[in-house]
């Protein structure tokens, strides 16, 4: 059935789509911005301490604008395009079907935990 615009701007609004891109992005305690991954394989990857198997570098190839990470942030973070980019690299050989993990960090597992505590429908 048709979705009107107004039912598409209704949902584009809903704060779960932005809780549920921050899901996705990286940060550090010591600056402001968040650096948000974008492409298909980016919610293909998951949390595990244990079972990591892949790590984020950053990348030697792709970056438009190497020279942003020697430079304050303040300069270049109201920019209107991306710049920096980082690469997904297994630590090593892995199977065909198997699942990519990430260590999220420890701060990571102690907002998590804060969010679902305080989480309510």
């Amino acid at each position: 059935f048709p979705i009107s615009d107004e039912d598409t701007r209704e949902k584009n609004s809903d704060p779960y789509h932005k809780q549920l891109l921050l899901n996705y992005c990286f940060g550090h305690r010591d600056i402001s911005i968040l650096l948000c991954p974008y492409g298909v394989v980016t919610s293909l990857i998951n949390h595990s301490k244990e079972k990591a198997n892949a790590k984020i570098v950053w990348s030697k190839k792709s970056m438009q604008h190497p020279e942003w990470l020697e430079t304050p942030v303040s300069e270049w973070v109201n920019g209107t395009h991306s710049g920096l980019a980082f690469d997904l690299i297994a630590k090593r050989d892995l199977d065909v079907d198997e699942e990519v993990f990430l260590d999220y960090g420890d701060e990571w597992k102690d907002a998590w935990a804060e969010h679902e505590a305080n989480w309510s429908p």
